[in-house]
């Protein structure tokens, strides 16, 4: 009879402990990989930041018109009264002079008035006799300035030619300044899937333009495409929520370069495609993801639009 406690023994209950573990690690494995698959156990749920509100919705501006306050006062503000009219200081009047006194003589004839010696007016200061003004002195006569040459008219440089415009052509390349982007650019397509709905292919690691969409440089919306967070697809637009308007977008060509400046940011859902539809004016639109990762449909609740006009 074979011993419980036999190093044999040991060892195969420890071999079949062994097996039940990644027996039990394995059914788990499944499990886990088929709740990913059905999409009840999200994996990868990557989320991009949306842009700042003030960008995707700026804020309205200064009212044009202004309330005037009006120049009469308000009830409750006391009305001045008017200043009090001073009198003028009446010139006191000069007291009448006495009459001449009449003097009477032993005879009892009246004689003349004696008139009152009037005051003595002192006399007036002798005026000091003025000053004779010194002779002005004959200002040296002043050097003579040789007369200033005639300046040569100087030559009229020729005018520098303007290159032509390049003509409108497929993008290659594409250059963001701002947010460190300088990407090539291929051509995509689109295409219509089982159930009869539009579908607008991808390409990893580069931006992608859809031809359908027209040329860089011409009268129409040029759209752009490209991935933001992906596992195997690259993120070529992974910054493109940054931008602002106003700054650059260089798109080149194979005969030149386009220049658009950035004009709006939107935030819109998957099926408002009506804002890459054709447009008159020379606009750029870039596309990208945004918004939260749904591990079931494996798409991105929103979709980031830079839309941008020509300015060279």
């Amino acid at each position: 009879m074979r011993d419980p406690n036999s190093a044999a023994a040991r060892g195969q209950r420890a071999r079949r402990l062994l097996g039940r573990v990644l027996i039990g690690a394995g059914a788990a494995l499944v499990g886990v990989s088929a709740l990913a698959v059905v999409g009840m156990l999200p994996l990868w749920r990557p989320s991009v930041p949306a842009p700042p509100a003030a960008v995707l919705t700026p804020s309205a501006g200064p009212t044009a018109g202004l309330a005037v306050l009006s120049a009469s006062p308000r009830p409750d503000t006391p009305t001045p009264r008017p200043p009090a009219t001073v009198p003028p200081t009446p010139t006191p009047a000069a007291p009448p002079s006495s009459p001449p006194e009449a003097s009477v003589d032993a005879d009892g004839n009246v004689a003349a008035p004696t008139l009152r010696p009037s005051a003595t007016v002192p006399p007036s200061p002798t005026p000091r006799p003025s000053l004779t003004p010194l002779p002005s002195l004959t200002p040296w006569p002043s050097a003579t300035i040789p007369p200033s040459p005639t300046p040569r008219p100087s030559p009229t440089p020729p005018p520098t030619p303007v290159p032509p415009a390049p003509a409108p052509g497929l993008p290659v390349h594409l250059v963001i300044p701002s947010v460190r982007i300088d990407t090539p650019v291929v051509e995509l397509d689109t295409r219509v899937d089982e159930a009869g709905n539009l579908e607008w292919d991808t390409v990893p690691f580069v931006a992608g333009h859809y031809g359908v969409t027209g040329l860089a440089g011409a009268r129409a919306n040029v759209v752009l495409a490209g991935h933001v967070a992906t596992q195997d697809m690259g993120n070529v637009f992974r910054d493109l929520y940054r931008m602002q308007p106003g700054e650059p977008i260089v798109v080149y060509t194979a005969d030149g370069e386009f220049t658009y400046r950035v004009e709006a940011l939107r935030l819109v859902t998957p099926t408002e495609v009506n804002v890459l539809a054709p447009a008159e004016a020379s606009q750029l639109t870039l596309v990208t993801c945004a918004g939260e990762f749904d591990f079931r449909t494996h798409s991105f609740s929103h979709r980031l639009l830079v839309v941008g006009r020509l300015v060279t």
